[in-house]
């Protein structure tokens, strides 16, 4: 196991890689991966500099006609044989699950299923044939309890999100990054604000996560 330093907002945290982790590993998703590769550039890279619509970096858009745009170009550039983390649904859980699942009158499972279902055959199937892949699952941020759509229905989809691509994970031999317990504990902040110190703001993922994440990409070793 190597250590690497983090210095973050006037902090210095120890970021252990571990053993037999492949590096660098390449970051495809939302902006809710975002601060990832700009404070460890030497562990993550992002596959590409492409600014889309929000739309087009959901997991139920991804790689469908017409968002195909993002994820090419990130699959262009990426060695095969890399480690690609992928992070979508985020903006669906906390978006769209609820309020569409309420305008089509089906349930909120009936929606995450849609959503994983396009996620999955437009986006991970692809990505899987060249890449070791790994799908950070869904977490709860300060933004979740002060959103214009309930928490209780956000915390639905997101529970029901990880489950299902959890399972996803297991029976097609991928990764899966489990970050909600984590993302519920209130701890020390290391930003100087409010938010717990996972967060980089009130929705994005801070360097806190970074751990998490490489602990679980040990598994490619198996």
């Amino acid at each position: 196991m190597t250590d690497e330093h983090l210095f973050y907002r006037g902090h210095t945290i120890d970021i252990p890689i571990p053993e037999g982790v492949q590096l660098p590993i390449y970051v495809i998703g939302d902006s809710h991966v975002r601060v990832l590769p700009e404070v460890a550039p030497y562990i993550f890279k992002r596959s590409t500099d492409i600014e889309d619509v929000i739309d087009s970096k959901s997991a139920y858009a991804v790689g469908t006609k017409g968002h195909d745009v993002y994820l090419n170009e990130s699959i262009n550039v990426i060695p095969e044989g890399s480690q690609v983390l992928l992070s979508f649904g985020e903006i669906d859980c906390r978006h769209y699950v609820y309020p569409k699942s309420v305008e089509r009158k089906i349930t909120i499972e009936q929606m995450v299923d849609e959503v994983i279902e396009r996620y999955t055959k437009n986006c991970i199937r692809l990505l899987k044939e060249k890449f070791k892949v790994a799908i950070l699952g869904a977490y709860i941020c300060p933004e979740d309890h002060n959103h214009v759509n309930p928490y209780i229905k956000i915390f639905e989809a997101k529970v029901l999100f990880n489950q299902k691509i959890k399972n996803y994970c297991e029976d097609n031999g991928l990764v899966y990054v489990p970050i909600f317990k984590k993302s519920l504990e209130n701890q020390w902040d290391i930003s100087g604000r409010e938010y717990p110190h996972y967060f980089n703001d009130s929705s994005h993922l801070g360097p806190c996560m970074i751990p998490i994440i490489l602990d679980s990409m040990i598994n490619f070793k198996l």
